[in-house]
């Protein structure tokens, strides 16, 4: 599979098909990243934190339908 790495600045915005990619807050090693992708895009975040409350709209295996 090809690889590409891309460094963005606050509010860049990559664009990856037919989804986007922005970088809306940088802090030390943790970046909050906007994602704008049709429905259909399965989107899986890391298991680095711990579970959400149960009020956040997820699915199985943590994969939020966007």
């Amino acid at each position: 599979m090809p690889k590409m790495t891309v460094d963005l600045r606050r509010h860049e915005t990559l664009t990856i098909g037919e989804a986007r990619v922005r970088l809306e807050h940088k802090s030390g090693q943790v970046a909050r990243l906007v994602i704008e992708a049709p429905a259909d895009t399965r989107i899986v975040p890391p298991r680095t934190r711990p579970a959400e409350p149960a009020s956040r709209s997820t699915h199985q295996h943590g994969a939020y339908d966007v």
